[in-house]
Protein backbone atom coordinates (compact mmCIF):
# COMPACT_ATOMS: atom_id res chain seq x y z
CA UNK A 1 0.00 0.00 0.00
CA UNK A 2 1.44 3.34 -1.02
CA UNK A 3 2.06 5.79 1.99
CA UNK A 4 -0.31 8.59 2.38
CA UNK A 5 0.60 12.05 3.04
CA UNK A 6 -1.14 15.55 4.21
CA UNK A 7 0.03 18.53 4.04
CA UNK A 8 -0.88 21.83 6.26
CA UNK A 9 -4.47 21.86 6.74
CA UNK A 10 -6.60 25.13 7.97
CA UNK A 11 -8.59 23.21 10.17
CA UNK A 12 -7.43 19.98 12.31
CA UNK A 13 -10.37 18.94 13.93
CA UNK A 14 -10.91 16.08 11.82
CA UNK A 15 -7.39 14.59 13.32
CA UNK A 16 -4.95 13.65 15.68
CA UNK A 17 -1.82 15.20 15.25
CA UNK A 18 0.89 12.69 16.93
CA UNK A 19 4.57 13.56 16.97
CA UNK A 20 7.32 11.41 17.18
CA UNK A 21 10.22 13.29 17.86
CA UNK A 22 11.88 13.24 20.92
CA UNK A 23 10.37 15.09 24.15
CA UNK A 24 13.11 18.16 24.09
CA UNK A 25 11.86 18.71 20.57
CA UNK A 26 8.85 18.63 21.62
CA UNK A 27 8.73 21.27 23.90
CA UNK A 28 11.01 23.90 22.21
CA UNK A 29 8.00 23.76 19.51
CA UNK A 30 5.24 21.98 18.36
CA UNK A 31 1.87 21.89 16.33
CA UNK A 32 -0.71 23.26 18.67
CA UNK A 33 -3.09 20.28 19.84
CA UNK A 34 -0.09 17.94 19.14
CA UNK A 35 0.29 14.72 21.58
CA UNK A 36 3.72 13.52 21.96
CA UNK A 37 4.28 10.01 21.55
CA UNK A 38 8.69 10.00 20.94
CA UNK A 39 9.36 7.10 18.47
CA UNK A 40 12.50 8.95 17.20
CA UNK A 41 15.58 7.76 19.19
CA UNK A 42 13.97 4.10 18.71
CA UNK A 43 13.49 4.07 15.42
CA UNK A 44 16.84 5.81 14.67
CA UNK A 45 18.68 3.38 16.98
CA UNK A 46 16.73 0.27 15.20
CA UNK A 47 17.94 1.77 11.64
CA UNK A 48 21.59 1.79 12.85
CA UNK A 49 21.50 -1.63 14.34
CA UNK A 50 19.70 -1.19 17.98
CA UNK A 51 17.70 -3.35 19.30
CA UNK A 52 15.74 -5.55 17.59
CA UNK A 53 12.78 -5.91 19.80
CA UNK A 54 9.68 -3.81 18.58
CA UNK A 55 8.54 -1.07 20.29
CA UNK A 56 4.73 -2.93 21.06
CA UNK A 57 3.59 -1.43 23.71
CA UNK A 58 3.86 2.64 22.76
CA UNK A 59 2.27 1.13 19.36
CA UNK A 60 -0.58 -0.29 21.15
CA UNK A 61 -1.29 2.40 23.44
CA UNK A 62 -1.42 4.76 20.52
CA UNK A 63 -3.85 2.79 18.88
CA UNK A 64 -5.69 2.64 21.66
CA UNK A 65 -6.40 6.60 21.77
CA UNK A 66 -7.13 6.52 18.11
CA UNK A 67 -10.16 3.97 18.93
CA UNK A 68 -11.04 6.50 21.87
CA UNK A 69 -11.10 9.60 19.01
CA UNK A 70 -12.75 7.38 16.12
CA UNK A 71 -13.33 8.35 13.43
CA UNK A 72 -10.20 10.91 13.25
CA UNK A 73 -7.43 10.69 10.83
CA UNK A 74 -3.92 10.20 12.57
CA UNK A 75 -1.78 12.46 11.40
CA UNK A 76 2.16 11.76 11.86
CA UNK A 77 4.81 14.28 12.41
CA UNK A 78 8.72 14.08 12.62
CA UNK A 79 11.41 16.19 11.59
CA UNK A 80 11.29 16.25 8.24
CA UNK A 81 8.20 13.34 7.31
CA UNK A 82 11.04 10.72 6.35
CA UNK A 83 12.27 7.42 7.93
CA UNK A 84 11.08 7.98 11.43
CA UNK A 85 7.06 8.70 9.90
CA UNK A 86 7.38 6.07 7.46
CA UNK A 87 8.40 3.25 9.69
CA UNK A 88 5.76 4.32 12.11
CA UNK A 89 2.76 4.73 9.61
CA UNK A 90 3.83 0.94 8.15
CA UNK A 91 2.97 -0.39 12.01
CA UNK A 92 0.09 1.77 12.15
CA UNK A 93 -2.13 2.14 8.58
CA UNK A 94 -3.80 -1.66 8.66
CA UNK A 95 -5.13 -0.34 11.96
CA UNK A 96 -6.16 2.97 11.99
CA UNK A 97 -6.51 5.84 8.82
CA UNK A 98 -3.29 7.42 8.99
CA UNK A 99 -1.30 9.85 7.20
CA UNK A 100 2.73 11.41 7.33
CA UNK A 101 2.63 14.89 7.79
CA UNK A 102 4.64 16.13 4.23
CA UNK A 103 8.11 17.52 5.00
CA UNK A 104 7.40 17.28 8.67
CA UNK A 105 7.59 19.73 11.41
CA UNK A 106 10.54 21.28 9.72
CA UNK A 107 8.06 22.02 6.56
CA UNK A 108 5.59 23.05 9.31
CA UNK A 109 7.98 25.82 10.71
CA UNK A 110 7.99 27.52 7.16
CA UNK A 111 4.95 27.24 6.65
CA UNK A 112 4.21 29.07 9.93
CA UNK A 113 6.88 31.90 8.96
CA UNK A 114 5.53 32.50 5.40
CA UNK A 115 1.66 32.53 6.73
CA UNK A 116 2.86 35.45 9.72
CA UNK A 117 4.28 37.60 6.99
CA UNK A 118 0.50 37.88 5.32
CA UNK A 119 -1.01 41.47 5.67
CA UNK A 120 -3.76 41.35 7.89
CA UNK A 121 -6.11 44.20 9.16
CA UNK A 122 -6.10 45.06 12.53
CA UNK A 123 -8.05 47.44 14.93
CA UNK A 124 -5.58 47.64 17.83
CA UNK A 125 -7.36 48.98 21.68
CA UNK A 126 -5.33 51.17 23.48
CA UNK A 127 -5.53 52.45 27.06
CA UNK A 128 -4.14 53.11 30.24
CA UNK A 129 -3.61 50.10 32.56
CA UNK A 130 -6.63 48.77 33.91
CA UNK A 131 -9.01 49.74 30.87
CA UNK A 132 -10.01 46.18 30.56
CA UNK A 133 -8.64 45.62 27.09
CA UNK A 134 -8.20 42.37 27.33
CA UNK A 135 -11.63 41.70 28.85
CA UNK A 136 -12.82 43.65 25.71
CA UNK A 137 -10.83 41.05 23.53
CA UNK A 138 -12.23 38.19 25.33
CA UNK A 139 -15.98 39.57 25.38
CA UNK A 140 -15.84 40.49 21.84
CA UNK A 141 -14.36 36.92 21.17
CA UNK A 142 -17.27 35.12 22.82
CA UNK A 143 -19.30 37.39 20.01
CA UNK A 144 -17.95 34.74 17.90
CA UNK A 145 -15.91 37.89 15.96
CA UNK A 146 -12.29 38.48 15.34
CA UNK A 147 -9.88 39.05 18.08
CA UNK A 148 -6.31 38.27 19.14
CA UNK A 149 -5.29 38.32 22.75
CA UNK A 150 -1.67 38.68 22.52
CA UNK A 151 -1.11 38.48 26.11
CA UNK A 152 -3.08 34.84 26.40
CA UNK A 153 -1.16 33.24 23.60
CA UNK A 154 2.10 34.77 25.61
CA UNK A 155 1.05 33.99 29.14
CA UNK A 156 2.34 37.15 30.30
CA UNK A 157 0.46 40.25 31.53
CA UNK A 158 3.02 42.57 29.90
CA UNK A 159 4.41 44.79 32.51
CA UNK A 160 6.37 44.00 35.77
CA UNK A 161 3.07 42.30 37.19
CA UNK A 162 3.53 39.63 34.13
CA UNK A 163 5.10 37.11 36.92
CA UNK A 164 0.88 37.06 38.03
CA UNK A 165 0.61 34.46 35.89
CA UNK A 166 0.27 30.81 36.78
CA UNK A 167 1.35 29.02 33.47
CA UNK A 168 4.83 28.80 32.22
CA UNK A 169 5.12 31.33 29.05
CA UNK A 170 5.86 29.19 25.78
CA UNK A 171 9.25 29.25 24.29
CA UNK A 172 9.57 31.90 21.28
CA UNK A 173 9.00 29.05 18.70
CA UNK A 174 5.91 27.81 19.77
CA UNK A 175 4.65 31.51 20.71
CA UNK A 176 4.89 31.58 16.79
CA UNK A 177 3.11 28.99 16.06
CA UNK A 178 -0.25 29.65 18.67
CA UNK A 179 -0.65 32.92 16.95
CA UNK A 180 -0.36 31.12 13.88
CA UNK A 181 -2.69 28.54 15.20
CA UNK A 182 -5.04 31.52 16.24
CA UNK A 183 -4.98 33.51 12.91
CA UNK A 184 -5.79 30.79 10.85
CA UNK A 185 -9.05 30.21 12.07
CA UNK A 186 -9.75 33.92 11.05
CA UNK A 187 -10.86 35.79 7.53
CA UNK A 188 -7.88 38.29 6.73
CA UNK A 189 -10.23 40.45 4.57
CA UNK A 190 -11.85 41.46 8.17
CA UNK A 191 -10.93 43.19 10.48
CA UNK A 192 -9.13 41.70 13.48
CA UNK A 193 -9.28 43.30 16.84
CA UNK A 194 -6.17 43.23 19.22
CA UNK A 195 -4.41 44.80 21.68
CA UNK A 196 -1.46 47.53 21.65
CA UNK A 197 1.61 45.11 23.34
CA UNK A 198 5.05 46.14 23.55
CA UNK A 199 7.71 43.96 21.45
CA UNK A 200 8.26 41.72 24.34
CA UNK A 201 6.69 40.30 26.64
CA UNK A 202 8.39 38.37 29.14
CA UNK A 203 10.63 36.19 27.57
CA UNK A 204 9.16 36.07 24.32
CA UNK A 205 8.60 38.65 21.69
CA UNK A 206 6.06 39.53 18.65
CA UNK A 207 7.37 38.48 15.47
CA UNK A 208 8.49 41.64 13.19
CA UNK A 209 5.45 41.01 10.40
CA UNK A 210 3.20 40.98 12.87
CA UNK A 211 4.66 43.69 14.82
CA UNK A 212 4.44 45.71 12.07
CA UNK A 213 0.64 44.81 11.17
CA UNK A 214 0.06 45.84 14.56
CA UNK A 215 1.86 49.24 14.31
CA UNK A 216 -0.18 49.98 10.97
CA UNK A 217 -3.53 48.95 12.48
CA UNK A 218 -6.47 51.75 13.27
CA UNK A 219 -5.82 52.44 17.27
CA UNK A 220 -8.87 53.03 19.27
CA UNK A 221 -8.25 54.38 22.45
CA UNK A 222 -10.14 53.52 26.01
CA UNK A 223 -10.61 56.03 28.45
CA UNK A 224 -11.87 54.45 31.43
CA UNK A 225 -12.00 55.96 35.39
CA UNK A 226 -9.18 55.63 37.50
CA UNK A 227 -11.56 54.25 40.56
CA UNK A 228 -12.68 51.71 37.78
CA UNK A 229 -9.45 50.83 36.50
CA UNK A 230 -8.29 50.23 40.36
CA UNK A 231 -11.44 47.74 40.74
CA UNK A 232 -10.59 46.03 37.54
CA UNK A 233 -6.75 45.46 38.33
CA UNK A 234 -7.75 44.55 42.25
CA UNK A 235 -10.27 41.66 40.53
CA UNK A 236 -7.75 40.66 38.01
CA UNK A 237 -4.32 40.83 40.63
CA UNK A 238 -5.15 40.72 44.30
CA UNK A 239 -6.54 36.57 44.57
CA UNK A 240 -3.41 35.03 42.75
CA UNK A 241 -0.54 35.16 45.10
CA UNK A 242 0.39 38.22 47.29
CA UNK A 243 4.14 36.93 46.83
CA UNK A 244 4.09 37.75 43.60
CA UNK A 245 2.45 40.82 43.49
CA UNK A 246 5.03 42.32 46.07
CA UNK A 247 7.90 40.67 43.51
CA UNK A 248 6.61 43.14 41.06
CA UNK A 249 6.50 46.15 43.50
CA UNK A 250 10.02 45.29 44.62
CA UNK A 251 11.15 45.54 40.85
CA UNK A 252 9.72 48.87 40.68
CA UNK A 253 11.39 49.97 44.54
CA UNK A 254 13.82 52.80 42.47
CA UNK A 255 11.22 54.16 40.26
CA UNK A 256 8.81 54.54 43.19
CA UNK A 257 10.81 55.90 45.87
CA UNK A 258 11.60 54.37 49.15
CA UNK A 259 8.70 55.40 50.90
CA UNK A 260 6.39 54.77 48.30
CA UNK A 261 7.81 51.07 48.37
CA UNK A 262 7.62 50.67 51.95
CA UNK A 263 3.69 51.81 52.22
CA UNK A 264 2.68 49.63 49.35
CA UNK A 265 4.26 46.64 51.34
CA UNK A 266 3.07 48.01 54.34
CA UNK A 267 0.01 48.54 52.66
CA UNK A 268 -0.31 45.02 50.36
CA UNK A 269 0.41 42.94 54.15
CA UNK A 270 -2.94 44.24 55.46
CA UNK A 271 -4.36 43.50 52.09
CA UNK A 272 -5.41 46.53 51.60
CA UNK A 273 -5.17 45.98 47.21
CA UNK A 274 -7.56 49.14 46.20
CA UNK A 275 -5.03 51.43 47.71
CA UNK A 276 -1.90 49.54 46.60
CA UNK A 277 -3.68 49.69 43.19
CA UNK A 278 -4.22 53.29 42.94
CA UNK A 279 -0.98 54.18 43.81
CA UNK A 280 0.70 51.65 41.35
CA UNK A 281 -1.88 53.01 38.47
CA UNK A 282 -0.53 56.42 39.55
CA UNK A 283 3.04 55.44 38.90
CA UNK A 284 1.96 53.89 35.04
CA UNK A 285 0.46 56.70 34.19
CA UNK A 286 2.90 58.68 34.39
CA UNK A 287 5.32 55.92 32.93
CA UNK A 288 5.91 57.01 28.68
CA UNK A 289 6.91 53.39 28.12
CA UNK A 290 3.35 52.45 29.80
CA UNK A 291 0.84 54.95 27.88
CA UNK A 292 3.13 54.83 24.05
CA UNK A 293 -0.21 54.94 22.58
CA UNK A 294 -0.99 58.67 23.94
CA UNK A 295 0.99 59.99 21.52
CA UNK A 296 -0.97 58.70 18.29
CA UNK A 297 -4.09 59.91 16.59
CA UNK A 298 -6.77 57.26 17.90
CA UNK A 299 -10.45 56.97 18.08
CA UNK A 300 -11.78 57.79 21.35
CA UNK A 301 -14.23 55.76 23.77
CA UNK A 302 -14.94 57.11 26.99
CA UNK A 303 -16.77 54.71 29.01
CA UNK A 304 -16.58 52.55 32.30
CA UNK A 305 -19.50 50.09 30.78
CA UNK A 306 -17.74 46.91 28.94
CA UNK A 307 -20.79 46.64 27.38
CA UNK A 308 -21.41 50.09 25.73
CA UNK A 309 -17.43 49.66 24.56
CA UNK A 310 -18.42 46.84 22.80
CA UNK A 311 -21.04 48.20 21.02
CA UNK A 312 -19.11 51.21 20.26
CA UNK A 313 -16.05 48.64 19.07
CA UNK A 314 -18.06 46.79 17.02
CA UNK A 315 -19.33 49.74 14.67
CA UNK A 316 -16.12 50.52 14.46
CA UNK A 317 -15.23 47.18 13.37
CA UNK A 318 -17.99 47.17 10.46
CA UNK A 319 -16.88 50.50 8.96
CA UNK A 320 -13.13 50.88 9.04
CA UNK A 321 -10.53 48.65 7.58
CA UNK A 322 -6.78 49.45 8.59
CA UNK A 323 -5.26 51.10 5.03
CA UNK A 324 -6.25 52.16 2.03
CA UNK A 325 -3.96 49.32 0.43
CA UNK A 326 -7.26 47.02 1.73
CA UNK A 327 -8.13 45.73 -1.43
CA UNK A 328 -4.33 43.93 -1.78
CA UNK A 329 -5.09 42.27 1.20
CA UNK A 330 -5.61 38.81 0.74
CA UNK A 331 -7.01 36.34 2.98
CA UNK A 332 -4.27 33.67 3.50
CA UNK A 333 -3.87 30.11 1.17
CA UNK A 334 -5.40 27.08 3.91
Amino acid sequence: MSLKYLSHVGDWQNYVIVDLRNPSSFAQGNIPTSLNYAFESYVIGKKKGGSSVEKTELVETLLKMMNQNDPKKLVLVCKDGGYVSKWVWDKLHLRTDTYIYKGGYRAYRKFVKRKLKEPANFVVLHGKTGSGKTELLHAFTKMGEQALSLADLAKHKGSVFGNLSTLDQPTQEQFENNIFKKLLTMDFSLNILTEYEPNNLGSVHLPDSVYQNIQRGIPIYIYVSKQKRAERLVKEYAAIDDSKLQQGIDLLKHKLGLEMHRELTQQLEVKNYIFVASQLLDYFDQTPGYNKSLNQESISITTDSIDEALKQIAEIMRQKKTSPEEDATVKPDI
